[in-house]
């Protein structure tokens, strides 16, 4: 079994990146507790859900990169449910900088092998997808 990386830190951060994402949106969101689903949050209207979004917070600037790494299978899994649920499923990010952006899936991307090297993790590369940072529509800007 893989180790898990996420701290209670992180979960927290993505707690208020999920709160401000559903203020700006006019939804109530929740934490989808079950990891199999590979979503992290709900976000609702009227009791109903209305969309699903993984949530990531990263300590880079927005503008350290041109493109933003999400692992395949991960995409993978967000597409199935927006298939399968009939919903959009997004991804909302919130880089070191302070700004949030969110893409809906499907997005423009291209495939490579990346991940990181600095665990001494050999799991940790694996095939990955790499949209254009400029795709993101910006939630909130604190550059």
């Amino acid at each position: 079994m893989r180790p898990i990386y996420q701290s209670t830190t992180d979960l927290k951060n993505e707690d208020v990146v999920a709160a401000q994402a559903a203020e700006v949106w006019g939804m109530e969101e929740c934490k989808i507790p079950n990891p199999l689903y590979r979503i992290d949050r709900a976000f609702m209207l009227g009791g109903k859900v209305r969309c699903l979004a993984e949530v990531k917070c990263r300590t880079c600037p927005m503008n350290a990169y041109k493109t933003y790494m999400l692992g395949a299978q991960k995409y993978g899994s967000m597409v199935m449910a927006a298939n399968f649920l009939g919903m959009p499923v997004k991804l909302i990010v919130r880089w070191g900088c302070g700004t949030v952006g969110a893409l809906t899936v499907p997005f423009r991307f291209d495939v490579r092998v990346g991940g990181r090297n600095d665990r001494g993790d050999s799991k940790d590369t694996e095939l990955t997808i790499h949209t254009p940072i400029e795709d993101f529509e910006l939630i909130a800007c604190r550059i």
